[in-house]
């Protein structure tokens, strides 16, 4: 095209690159199929990847061809064999379909435990990967994506380790690639609805971890995760105690209050709120009013577009520590 744009003037016409075409259903099956071939299987990720990069209608025509649980199977058998040979590309091609695969409505649920156990093992797999750094957050994207699309069951079968190898890689995320760390923090929301999970996620040092990474300032949707996650971890005794033993604890929760959104806002009160009611001793009142939630919580009584539901939160701790606040202040 430069060299045809340089001798125009010699009658050299420019001949426009033609639009890709979609790859085709058909045409889709047979590339995802090729993927079990191990012969075929690196030429066949390339050839996905540059498609998917065409365009969305090839993306989606890939994911509906079965392309996620053909791309787990891949993962699954480098990681039984202890191979790297076509990890980064097959990572590259999760990440550029995953919002096709995340808007898919319907499909076959992914449900290969030994997923899990894989993308642990890239996430620990140091200096084996031509770009380490990429390589983990295109890891953390695609688990991101398998806790949306898998088997419930398999939310139920989570390892320990699991947990614990994503609290050592917050912090490193948070500073070089933001969205690694919000995959990360979507993984943790969406798995501790279940209480063994909850569990395993306060041991691994979760609150702590959260509590450490809102320190840094973190952007509106990080600070949203981590807020959600707080919420649904301080409902358990070990949750709250260890928001507590951190000393910024609740100064970091309260600094929140009426700063970043509303959601955050009631994920906010609400943890207050069960600190108080289940862990309100002499020195959490005494903390509470130091670092200033008795205050915030007043403001948030007097702000005039504040919904009522977070007022009636607000009402209800007042109430609960009116006698012992008032005669501290």
């Amino acid at each position: 095209m430069a060299w045809c744009t340089v001798h125009a003037e010699d009658g050299i016409h420019i001949i426009p690159t033609p639009n890709p075409y979609p790859i085709g259903k058909l045409n889709a099956i047979n590339l995802v199929e090729d993927l079990s071939y191990p012969n075929l299987q690196i030429k066949t990720l390339q050839k996905l990847e540059t498609l998917a990069v065409e365009n969305e209608r090839n993306r989606v025509q890939m994911v509906e061809a079965g392309l996620a649980n053909a791309l787990v199977s891949f993962l699954v058998s480098c990681y039984r064999k202890g191979e790297i040979n076509g990890v980064e590309e097959c990572l590259s091609l999760f990440y550029l379909v995953r919002c096709s695969l995340i808007c898919q409505s319907e499909g076959t649920l992914i449900e290969d435990d030994e997923i899990f156990d894989s993308l642990m093992w890239i996430l620990v797999n140091d200096r084996c990967f031509r770009d380490n750094a990429v390589v983990k957050s295109y890891a953390a994207y695609t688990l991101e994506v398998i806790v949306q699309k898998c088997d419930q069951g398999m939310l139920e079968r989570l390892k320990p380790e699991l947990f614990t190898i994503m609290m050592s890689y917050l912090n490193d995320f948070s500073t070089i690639f933001p969205q690694g760390t919000n995959s990360f923090l979507r993984v943790l929301l969406d798995t501790c609805p279940w209480i063994r999970n909850r569990v395993m996620m306060i041991e691994s040092g979760a609150v702590f971890n959260l509590i450490e990474l809102e320190l840094r300032g973190p952007e509106k949707k990080t600070t949203e995760l981590v807020f959600g996650i707080l919420y649904r971890l301080c409902s358990c005794a070990d949750g709250r105690a260890q928001l507590l033993n951190h000393i910024a604890g609740i100064a970091v929760v309260t600094r929140q209050i009426l700063k970043v959104s509303s959601t955050v806002d009631d994920r906010a009160v609400s943890i207050i709120g069960m600190i108080c009611k289940y862990s309100g001793t002499d020195f959490v009142r005494g903390e509470m009013l130091r670092v200033g939630t008795v205050s915030k919580l007043c403001m948030v009584m007097q702000m005039m577009n504040c919904a009522s539901c977070l007022k009636e939160k607000v009402r209800g701790i007042l109430r609960m520590h009116f006698d012992v606040w008032k005669d501290l202040s």
